[in-house]
Protein backbone atom coordinates (compact mmCIF):
# COMPACT_ATOMS: atom_id res chain seq x y z
CA UNK A 1 0.00 0.00 0.00
CA UNK A 2 0.97 3.61 -0.84
CA UNK A 3 0.96 5.57 2.45
CA UNK A 4 2.39 9.49 2.28
CA UNK A 5 3.74 11.50 5.27
CA UNK A 6 3.50 15.06 5.51
CA UNK A 7 6.75 16.37 7.34
CA UNK A 8 10.04 15.24 7.56
CA UNK A 9 10.23 15.88 12.11
CA UNK A 10 10.56 13.22 14.43
CA UNK A 11 7.28 12.48 14.11
CA UNK A 12 7.41 11.40 10.45
CA UNK A 13 10.66 9.68 9.98
CA UNK A 14 9.68 7.06 13.21
CA UNK A 15 6.40 6.57 11.36
CA UNK A 16 7.98 5.80 7.93
CA UNK A 17 10.70 3.80 9.59
CA UNK A 18 7.72 1.90 11.04
CA UNK A 19 5.25 1.07 8.07
CA UNK A 20 7.95 1.13 5.61
CA UNK A 21 8.90 -2.19 6.01
CA UNK A 22 5.22 -3.30 4.79
CA UNK A 23 4.38 -0.53 2.76
CA UNK A 24 5.56 1.81 0.06
CA UNK A 25 5.87 5.32 1.65
CA UNK A 26 7.07 8.30 0.62
CA UNK A 27 7.74 11.80 3.03
CA UNK A 28 6.65 14.83 1.39
CA UNK A 29 8.71 18.43 3.45
CA UNK A 30 8.32 21.54 2.92
CA UNK A 31 12.05 22.39 3.55
CA UNK A 32 14.91 22.28 0.93
CA UNK A 33 16.72 19.76 3.53
CA UNK A 34 16.60 17.49 6.41
CA UNK A 35 14.93 19.55 9.19
CA UNK A 36 15.82 19.09 13.42
CA UNK A 37 13.15 20.70 15.00
CA UNK A 38 14.74 19.09 18.52
CA UNK A 39 16.78 21.94 19.64
CA UNK A 40 15.21 21.58 23.38
CA UNK A 41 16.44 18.74 25.36
CA UNK A 42 15.67 15.45 23.92
CA UNK A 43 15.30 12.46 26.55
CA UNK A 44 13.58 9.23 26.05
CA UNK A 45 11.77 7.57 29.03
CA UNK A 46 11.77 4.13 27.67
CA UNK A 47 13.38 2.43 25.14
CA UNK A 48 10.38 1.96 22.89
CA UNK A 49 11.65 4.29 19.87
CA UNK A 50 15.56 2.50 19.96
CA UNK A 51 13.64 -0.99 19.44
CA UNK A 52 11.71 0.20 16.49
CA UNK A 53 14.52 1.47 14.94
CA UNK A 54 17.17 -0.93 15.78
CA UNK A 55 19.64 1.97 17.10
CA UNK A 56 21.02 1.39 20.59
CA UNK A 57 20.16 4.31 22.56
CA UNK A 58 22.04 4.63 25.91
CA UNK A 59 21.04 4.10 28.95
CA UNK A 60 21.56 6.67 31.96
CA UNK A 61 20.51 7.56 35.15
CA UNK A 62 19.30 11.30 35.77
CA UNK A 63 18.77 13.84 38.06
CA UNK A 64 16.01 16.56 38.43
CA UNK A 65 15.21 19.29 40.80
CA UNK A 66 14.58 22.94 40.97
CA UNK A 67 16.50 26.29 42.08
CA UNK A 68 14.41 27.56 45.08
CA UNK A 69 13.19 31.10 45.27
CA UNK A 70 10.45 31.21 47.31
CA UNK A 71 8.03 28.43 48.51
CA UNK A 72 7.33 25.24 46.95
CA UNK A 73 3.72 26.46 45.89
CA UNK A 74 4.99 30.02 44.62
CA UNK A 75 7.62 28.07 43.12
CA UNK A 76 5.51 26.09 40.77
CA UNK A 77 3.03 28.69 40.88
CA UNK A 78 5.97 31.14 39.04
CA UNK A 79 7.38 28.27 36.80
CA UNK A 80 3.84 28.07 35.73
CA UNK A 81 3.27 31.69 34.91
CA UNK A 82 6.97 31.78 33.31
CA UNK A 83 6.19 29.24 30.87
CA UNK A 84 2.74 29.89 29.66
CA UNK A 85 1.82 33.19 31.10
CA UNK A 86 -0.74 31.63 33.63
CA UNK A 87 -0.25 30.47 36.79
CA UNK A 88 -1.68 27.15 36.78
CA UNK A 89 -2.12 24.76 39.80
CA UNK A 90 -1.61 21.55 37.62
CA UNK A 91 1.24 21.81 36.03
CA UNK A 92 4.46 20.70 39.20
CA UNK A 93 8.12 20.79 39.30
CA UNK A 94 10.07 19.09 41.33
CA UNK A 95 10.65 19.38 44.82
CA UNK A 96 13.76 18.19 46.14
CA UNK A 97 16.29 15.69 44.11
CA UNK A 98 14.50 13.05 42.05
CA UNK A 99 16.64 10.25 40.28
CA UNK A 100 14.86 8.63 37.08
CA UNK A 101 16.25 6.60 34.35
CA UNK A 102 16.24 7.63 30.52
CA UNK A 103 17.45 6.63 27.21
CA UNK A 104 19.75 8.88 25.26
CA UNK A 105 19.46 9.11 21.53
CA UNK A 106 22.67 9.03 19.45
CA UNK A 107 23.30 12.79 18.12
CA UNK A 108 23.01 11.76 14.32
CA UNK A 109 19.47 9.97 14.96
CA UNK A 110 17.78 12.37 12.53
CA UNK A 111 20.06 11.13 10.16
CA UNK A 112 19.73 7.89 10.63
CA UNK A 113 16.33 7.59 10.72
CA UNK A 114 16.18 9.59 7.39
CA UNK A 115 18.68 7.17 5.14
CA UNK A 116 16.31 4.52 4.18
CA UNK A 117 13.44 6.94 4.03
CA UNK A 118 12.41 8.15 0.43
CA UNK A 119 12.05 12.08 1.47
CA UNK A 120 11.13 14.16 -1.42
CA UNK A 121 12.12 18.04 -0.13
CA UNK A 122 10.72 21.35 -1.16
CA UNK A 123 7.35 20.00 -1.24
CA UNK A 124 4.89 22.95 -0.99
CA UNK A 125 1.16 22.76 0.43
CA UNK A 126 -1.55 24.33 -2.34
CA UNK A 127 -5.32 23.74 -2.15
CA UNK A 128 -7.54 22.71 -5.25
CA UNK A 129 -11.05 22.43 -4.65
CA UNK A 130 -10.31 21.67 -0.95
CA UNK A 131 -7.87 19.11 -1.79
CA UNK A 132 -4.35 19.13 -0.83
CA UNK A 133 -1.29 18.50 -3.11
CA UNK A 134 2.23 19.31 -3.84
CA UNK A 135 4.23 21.26 -6.02
CA UNK A 136 5.68 17.85 -7.74
CA UNK A 137 3.47 15.15 -6.14
CA UNK A 138 -0.08 15.68 -5.81
CA UNK A 139 -1.97 13.30 -3.51
CA UNK A 140 -3.38 10.39 -4.52
CA UNK A 141 -7.01 10.65 -2.79
CA UNK A 142 -7.11 7.08 -2.74
CA UNK A 143 -4.14 6.61 -0.81
CA UNK A 144 -3.87 7.07 3.12
CA UNK A 145 -2.21 10.06 4.31
CA UNK A 146 -0.36 11.03 7.17
CA UNK A 147 -0.07 14.04 8.50
CA UNK A 148 2.45 15.40 11.00
CA UNK A 149 2.14 19.08 10.90
CA UNK A 150 0.64 21.26 13.37
CA UNK A 151 -3.28 21.24 14.06
CA UNK A 152 -4.13 24.92 13.32
CA UNK A 153 -2.31 24.28 9.90
CA UNK A 154 -4.10 21.69 8.77
CA UNK A 155 -7.49 23.25 10.00
CA UNK A 156 -6.45 26.20 7.72
CA UNK A 157 -5.36 23.98 4.45
CA UNK A 158 -8.82 22.28 4.62
CA UNK A 159 -10.47 25.66 5.52
CA UNK A 160 -12.43 23.71 8.57
CA UNK A 161 -14.98 26.08 10.26
CA UNK A 162 -14.89 25.23 13.67
CA UNK A 163 -11.81 26.00 14.78
CA UNK A 164 -10.91 26.70 18.71
CA UNK A 165 -8.07 29.24 19.86
CA UNK A 166 -4.67 27.55 19.84
CA UNK A 167 -2.84 29.10 22.53
CA UNK A 168 1.36 28.47 22.47
CA UNK A 169 3.99 29.70 23.62
CA UNK A 170 7.06 30.55 21.17
CA UNK A 171 10.90 29.88 22.69
CA UNK A 172 14.34 29.65 22.31
CA UNK A 173 17.19 27.52 23.46
CA UNK A 174 20.62 27.78 23.62
CA UNK A 175 23.71 25.00 23.41
CA UNK A 176 26.47 24.55 24.85
CA UNK A 177 29.75 22.28 24.89
CA UNK A 178 30.86 22.05 28.60
CA UNK A 179 34.55 20.62 30.00
CA UNK A 180 34.96 17.60 31.66
CA UNK A 181 31.37 16.47 32.49
CA UNK A 182 29.38 13.67 31.69
CA UNK A 183 26.14 14.02 33.64
CA UNK A 184 22.64 13.87 32.66
CA UNK A 185 20.10 16.49 35.06
CA UNK A 186 17.54 18.85 35.25
CA UNK A 187 17.05 21.74 37.04
CA UNK A 188 13.77 24.08 37.04
CA UNK A 189 14.05 27.39 37.32
CA UNK A 190 11.30 29.75 38.40
CA UNK A 191 12.44 32.88 39.48
CA UNK A 192 10.85 35.55 37.31
CA UNK A 193 14.24 37.44 37.35
CA UNK A 194 16.16 34.92 35.18
CA UNK A 195 15.23 34.82 31.26
CA UNK A 196 15.56 31.10 31.23
CA UNK A 197 13.29 28.57 32.63
CA UNK A 198 15.11 25.08 32.46
CA UNK A 199 18.40 23.81 32.21
CA UNK A 200 20.13 20.35 31.22
CA UNK A 201 22.87 18.61 31.02
CA UNK A 202 23.08 15.64 28.63
CA UNK A 203 26.94 14.09 28.50
CA UNK A 204 28.67 17.08 28.13
CA UNK A 205 26.26 19.84 26.24
CA UNK A 206 24.03 22.14 27.99
CA UNK A 207 20.75 23.04 26.66
CA UNK A 208 18.83 25.93 28.17
CA UNK A 209 16.00 26.76 27.34
CA UNK A 210 13.31 30.03 27.67
CA UNK A 211 9.66 30.09 27.03
CA UNK A 212 8.30 33.76 26.07
CA UNK A 213 4.21 34.09 26.92
CA UNK A 214 4.35 37.45 26.27
CA UNK A 215 6.27 39.75 23.61
CA UNK A 216 8.26 41.82 25.68
CA UNK A 217 11.14 39.54 27.10
CA UNK A 218 10.85 37.69 24.07
CA UNK A 219 11.74 41.37 22.14
CA UNK A 220 14.33 41.67 25.01
CA UNK A 221 15.52 38.46 24.03
CA UNK A 222 15.76 38.40 20.84
CA UNK A 223 17.47 41.83 20.94
CA UNK A 224 19.78 41.56 22.64
CA UNK A 225 21.07 38.28 20.35
CA UNK A 226 20.98 40.64 17.40
CA UNK A 227 22.79 43.54 18.85
CA UNK A 228 25.70 40.99 20.76
CA UNK A 229 24.86 37.81 19.77
CA UNK A 230 28.15 36.19 21.19
CA UNK A 231 28.13 38.31 23.87
CA UNK A 232 24.86 37.59 25.44
CA UNK A 233 24.22 34.27 24.67
CA UNK A 234 27.91 33.42 26.30
CA UNK A 235 26.70 35.12 29.36
CA UNK A 236 23.37 33.46 29.37
CA UNK A 237 25.03 29.79 28.90
CA UNK A 238 27.78 31.20 31.57
CA UNK A 239 25.05 31.94 34.02
CA UNK A 240 23.05 29.10 33.81
CA UNK A 241 26.45 26.69 33.44
CA UNK A 242 27.34 28.10 37.76
CA UNK A 243 23.64 27.41 38.78
CA UNK A 244 24.14 23.71 37.81
CA UNK A 245 28.06 24.13 39.43
CA UNK A 246 29.46 23.31 35.83
CA UNK A 247 31.55 26.63 35.03
CA UNK A 248 33.55 25.58 31.78
CA UNK A 249 31.76 26.31 29.14
CA UNK A 250 33.09 26.40 25.40
CA UNK A 251 33.15 29.52 24.13
CA UNK A 252 32.73 28.12 20.35
CA UNK A 253 29.99 25.76 21.43
CA UNK A 254 27.55 28.19 21.68
CA UNK A 255 24.62 27.47 19.29
CA UNK A 256 21.12 29.98 19.86
CA UNK A 257 17.58 28.11 17.98
CA UNK A 258 14.27 29.77 17.88
CA UNK A 259 11.40 26.95 18.81
CA UNK A 260 8.18 27.97 17.42
CA UNK A 261 5.86 25.49 19.63
CA UNK A 262 7.77 26.12 22.78
CA UNK A 263 4.74 25.19 24.67
CA UNK A 264 0.92 24.09 23.78
CA UNK A 265 -1.99 24.83 25.88
CA UNK A 266 -4.92 22.08 25.79
CA UNK A 267 -8.05 23.03 23.90
CA UNK A 268 -11.33 21.74 24.22
CA UNK A 269 -10.81 17.74 23.62
CA UNK A 270 -14.54 17.02 21.96
CA UNK A 271 -13.26 20.18 19.00
CA UNK A 272 -9.75 18.26 18.94
CA UNK A 273 -11.60 14.62 18.63
CA UNK A 274 -14.00 16.10 16.12
CA UNK A 275 -11.59 17.60 13.84
CA UNK A 276 -9.46 14.45 13.83
CA UNK A 277 -11.77 12.16 13.05
CA UNK A 278 -13.21 14.73 10.29
CA UNK A 279 -9.91 14.35 8.43
CA UNK A 280 -9.83 10.86 8.46
CA UNK A 281 -13.45 10.15 7.61
CA UNK A 282 -13.62 12.66 4.97
CA UNK A 283 -9.82 13.57 3.85
CA UNK A 284 -8.18 9.86 4.32
CA UNK A 285 -5.58 11.90 6.07
CA UNK A 286 -4.33 10.30 9.85
CA UNK A 287 -2.76 13.23 12.53
CA UNK A 288 0.16 11.82 14.36
CA UNK A 289 2.61 13.69 16.48
CA UNK A 290 1.97 15.97 19.75
CA UNK A 291 1.27 19.10 16.92
CA UNK A 292 -0.33 17.06 14.96
CA UNK A 293 -3.03 16.18 17.25
CA UNK A 294 -2.87 18.87 19.82
CA UNK A 295 -1.81 17.10 23.10
CA UNK A 296 0.92 19.09 24.93
CA UNK A 297 2.04 15.77 27.12
CA UNK A 298 2.63 13.75 24.16
CA UNK A 299 5.61 12.23 24.77
CA UNK A 300 8.29 10.69 21.43
CA UNK A 301 7.70 7.14 23.17
CA UNK A 302 3.98 7.33 22.84
CA UNK A 303 4.35 7.96 18.81
CA UNK A 304 5.38 4.15 18.80
CA UNK A 305 1.69 2.99 19.98
CA UNK A 306 -0.01 6.02 18.21
CA UNK A 307 1.67 4.76 14.33
CA UNK A 308 0.47 0.98 14.83
CA UNK A 309 -2.70 2.29 15.88
CA UNK A 310 -2.96 4.22 12.53
CA UNK A 311 -1.40 1.47 10.64
CA UNK A 312 -4.58 -0.81 11.75
CA UNK A 313 -7.04 1.88 11.18
CA UNK A 314 -5.61 2.06 7.73
CA UNK A 315 -5.97 -1.56 7.48
CA UNK A 316 -9.52 -1.98 9.28
CA UNK A 317 -11.77 1.13 9.03
CA UNK A 318 -14.39 -0.64 10.85
CA UNK A 319 -12.21 -0.44 14.01
CA UNK A 320 -11.51 3.38 13.01
CA UNK A 321 -14.63 4.39 12.76
CA UNK A 322 -15.57 2.30 15.87
CA UNK A 323 -13.24 4.29 18.02
CA UNK A 324 -14.72 7.71 16.79
CA UNK A 325 -17.98 7.14 18.24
Amino acid sequence: MNINIIGAGMAGLLAANMLSRRHEVTVLEAQSSLPNNHSALLRFGSNKVAEVLGIDFKRVSMIKGSLPWRNPIADALAYSRKCSGTARSDRSIPNGIIRDERWIAPANLIERMATTIDIRYGQILTKDNNLVSFTDLPLNAEAPCIFTIPMPTAMEIFNYGNRPDFNYVVGANIRAKVFDCDAYATLYVPDPKLLFNRISISGDEMIVEYAFPNGNVSDSFWSNIHDAPKKFSFEQANLASKLLGVEAVVPDSIIVSEQRYAKIQPIDDHLRKQFLAWLTDQKNVFSLGRFATWRPGLLLDDLVQDVRLIERWINDRYSMKASHR
